[in-house]
């Protein structure tokens, strides 16, 4: 197994906010899309608009809500654990989500965060990567204490990292940007 070629894992981190704080992310949203759909009189030269105001105080609440939320560290499985998730949890015939996704999106949740598995090699796969949950028990009574809406926001993040490839090498932002200028460019200079 030494000379075998190793991908290392898709991960993400996803903040759990404390206490009111998702609250008060929802609220200043609100508020800075109110302010980007209003027009008002204009400032002082060189003043933030009202908009850019309010997306600071969003960007400044949220890295100071950041300091107090729990991140948990997510990961894909390996392609033998994730097609196992999946014959265990087939979709439902009468089913919109599970038709789209191909498997029950319900009955998969709680498997899928809680995934744990010693390896032959000793090596653990598991979809929770933090170092905090030391076995399958603790890691299954933190997920039990959750809302509906916290493991719903994981499970979005875990299904993610485990449908979706890499990105296409070729696909250079940086081309992309330069053919749709020089495209822009042509169609300027034919207007001339």
């Amino acid at each position: 197994m030494s000379n075998t070629v190793r991908v290392q894992r898709r991960t993400e981190s996803v903040p759990i906010y404390q206490g009111d704080d998702a609250a008060r992310i929802e609220e200043l949203g609100r508020a800075v899309n109110e302010a980007a759909t209003t027009v008002g009189a204009p400032g002082r030269l060189n003043d933030p608009s009202p908009a850019q105001a309010a997306a600071d105080e969003l960007d400044e609440f949220v890295q100071d809500a950041l300091t107090r939320a729990v991140i948990i560290g997510l990961q894909s499985l390996g392609g033998r654990a994730w097609r196992n998730l999946l014959v265990e949890h087939p979709a439902r015939d009468d089913n919109e989500d599970d038709k789209h996704f191909g498997f029950n999106s319900e009955s998969i949740v709680l498997p899928l965060l809680s995934h744990w598995e010693t390896r032959t090699n000793g090596a653990i796969e598991r979809t929770v990567t933090n170092d905090e949950f030391q076995n399958r028990d603790d890691l299954n009574e933190f997920l039990e204490d959750l809302n509906a809406g916290e493991l719903d926001n994981l499970a979005a993040v875990a299904f993610r990292l485990n449908l979706t490839g890499s990105p296409n090498p070729k696909v250079s932002t940086r081309s992309l940007i330069d053919r749709t200028y020089a495209e822009t460019l042509k169609r300027l200079a034919a207007e001339d």
